[in-house]
């Protein structure tokens, strides 16, 4: 019981920083923190990380430029 508390805090707190990035990051922002000046193990771990934010970010960017 105790590691499924665990885990489901680790899925929040995983979600809350992708979140947090998508909303504050432009993609420009982004590219500059996550890719460039990175090692290619850095990378490519802190892009699996994010990769949901980065799915956000265009997303939405698709929706603005249909919408536009």
């Amino acid at each position: 019981m105790a590691s499924r508390v665990l885990w489901i805090i680790a899925l929040i707190i995983y979600a809350a920083f992708n979140l947090y990035v998508s909303k504050v990051y432009s993609m420009r922002q982004m590219k500059e923190s996550f890719v460039d000046g990175q090692c290619a193990v850095g990378r490519v771990f802190t892009n699996m990380f994010y990769a949901p934010a980065w799915i956000l970010k265009v997303f939405r960017a698709l929706v603005v430029m249909l919408i536009k």
